[in-house]
């Protein structure tokens, strides 16, 4: 659970960034 936590943050991240 933790580690999909984390792998959703990381494309919410990347995704930001990529927009930016």
């Amino acid at each position: 659970m933790f580690l999909s936590l984390k792998v959703a943050s990381f494309h919410f991240v990347f995704y930001s960034f990529y927009s930016l």
